[in-house]
């Protein structure tokens, strides 16, 4: 059972703290269950309400990731992501790493999508927009993650997942 106060990542929602953890029940009829209540750090007004017994939403909570599960996690993907020629099976490729929230195919799909879009990848002409939409969400979400234990901005984000910069972690 996760602890209250802790953040965590919601799958590809961003992150949220665990505001508190309550029987509550949303209609006359029900019986009270045990909630999750997550609150997201980025927009106070926006709360997920998560049954604990439901395993298939439960699974989509993961722990932030520290500074150092970082740097390994990044040091360690290394085989690219697999092209897939097909814009629509890309872009269902693509849409469920975001909502599996897979951290490490999500870093293979920036490292692919950026060596494309600058020129490093010869094979891929050129970025559509299944693939510009895909880049835009999944550096909103790891950055929403990453920024808590990372000093980035926005803009570094990229290039710090390809290794181009390095960034210091928050003390």
């Amino acid at each position: 059972m996760l602890e209250k106060d802790k953040l965590v990542v919601y799958g590809g929602e961003g992150v949220f703290k665990i505001a508190d953890i309550e029987l509550m029940s949303f209609s006359v009829n029900e019986e009270k269950r045990e909630y999750y209540i997550l609150e997201s750090i980025s927009n106070k007004s926006s709360r997920l309400f998560i049954p604990v017994d439901n395993s298939l939403l439960c699974n989509r909570i993961k722990p932030v990731i520290s500074y150092s599960e970082l740097i390994k996690l990044l040091n360690t993907v290394s085989e690219p992501f697999e092209w897939l020629e097909d814009n629509k099976l890309r872009g269902k490729a693509y849409k469920d790493a975001i909502n599996e929230y897979d951290r490490v195919t999500l870093i293979k799909i920036i490292k692919c999508l950026h060596s494309i879009k600058t020129g490093k990848n010869l094979s891929v002409s050129r970025l559509y927009s299944v693939d510009e939409e895909a880049l835009r969400r999944i550096s909103h979400s790891l950055f929403s993650e990453f920024s808590v234990n990372v000093s980035l901005t926005f803009d570094e984000l990229i290039p710090f997942i390809c290794g181009d910069i390095t960034c210091p972690n928050r003390q």
